[in-house]
């Protein structure tokens, strides 16, 4: 058996890695995925683990069950309203843990907005000596 030679870092999910999160949790559920707005559900769950998006989906399958409404969109951004995410309630310990993987580890994934090598990094590259 193989193992890794390097630790990696997994942060919290970045907005396409929410989006598929959600695809996931929503086929998982019987769900065809189309029929909601992934982008907004994404945009309104920044700082959201994986978990607690999969609790969304639950949360907003009980209240369908339970108050008989539409298991859509809107209810399921009505909820994730109602959890604090631990991005915000344990703030200063993730962004301790982040300062920490900056300088030790490696990124397991990385925004795709954000170039992966620097400028600096990419002149020593291709130097024209």
């Amino acid at each position: 058996m193989r193992r890794f030679d390097e630790i990696f870092f997994v942060d919290l999910p970045f907005q396409r890695e929410r989006e598929e999160i959600f695809r996931i949790h929503l086929s998982k559920r019987h769900r065809d995925p189309r029929d909601f707005n992934l982008e907004l559900l994404a945009t309104n769950t920044d700082g959201f683990s994986g978990a607690e998006i999969e609790q969304i989906i639950i949360s907003s399958l009980y209240d369908t069950l339970s108050d008989e409404v539409p298991f859509n969109t809107d209810l399921i951004l009505k909820n994730t309203k109602e959890i604090i995410p631990l991005s915000v309630s344990m703030k200063e310990k993730i962004d301790n843990l982040r300062e920490i993987a900056m300088n030790r580890f490696r990124m397991a994934s990385v925004e795709p907005s954000l170039p992966v090598f620097s400028e600096l990094d990419l002149r020593g590259i291709f130097r024209k000596d």
